[in-house]
């Protein structure tokens, strides 16, 4: 099979991955307690945490969804031996967190219709599973598959897929996702300068934090806000 023309740059930006990443390390990082502190037959409190769970878990699943159409086909066509073996791993890394995606969804539902001690601890275990693997993940793609995509995939290849990403979640979706994206923004750099939409998304964001983490979460972002 020929090898695909490298394009000409502009190339990708890939810091809002990065972004993104972080969001998922302070997102996911907070489940286990988040699971814990729901009592056996608080079937009200069970269905909050587990919404706010399957929301993340979607949102992942989507994410790596979306590099699977859009960039490690071309990197495989377009790369040397060396870059398709990055590739190769960054899929089989997808592979195996969507297996361990499908237990937690299954277990989510098992939840949601016992309420059940037994059964959270059951999905906490699944989610103590999933933790390693997606930040190890993260990890390696970070050091190994954005340098590569900085010199094979060009920035408006980059922004389809950026485009397909926000096309494929509610407004509502959206907005909460960029909250949460911003957020972990903020925390690494509270003075980064916020667009207004971010600006926004932070507001619906900080509300929807309380409710499922309590008044006190993210006291630092609340505070730049006020002022």
């Amino acid at each position: 099979m020929s090898r695909e023309r490298i394009p000409e740059g502009p190339f990708a930006d890939t810091r809002r991955m990065l972004e993104v990443h972080a969001m998922f390390r302070q997102q996911f990082d907070a489940v286990p307690p988040l699971i814990a502190s729901v009592k056996s037959n608080d079937r009200e409190r069970t269905d909050v945490v587990a919404d706010h769970i399957q929301f993340l878990c979607a949102f992942l699943h989507e994410h790596h969804t979306l590099e699977d159409k859009f960039l490690w086909p071309r990197l495989k066509n377009r790369g040397t031996e060396e870059v398709a073996e990055i590739t190769l791993l960054m899929e089989g890394h997808h592979s195996r967190l969507a297996q361990i995606l499908d237990q937690v969804d299954d277990q989510l539902r098992a939840w949601r219709s016992s309420a059940a001690s037994q059964q959270s601890s059951v999905l906490a275990q699944s989610i103590e599973q999933l933790l390693p693997a997606l930040f190890d993940h993260m990890s390696l793609e970070e050091s190994r598959a954005l340098p590569v995509i900085e010199r094979h995939i060009s920035a408006d290849e980059w922004e389809r897929m950026a485009d397909a990403g926000r096309e494929h979640f509610s407004q509502e979706d959206l907005i909460l996702a960029v909250g949460m994206i911003t957020c972990a923004k903020l925390e690494s750099a509270p003075e980064t300068p916020l667009s207004p939409f971010e600006q926004q998304a932070l507001q619906g964001y900080m509300s929807y934090a309380e409710r499922i983490h309590g008044p006190d979460i993210h006291i630092a972002i609340k505070r730049s806000l006020e002022r």
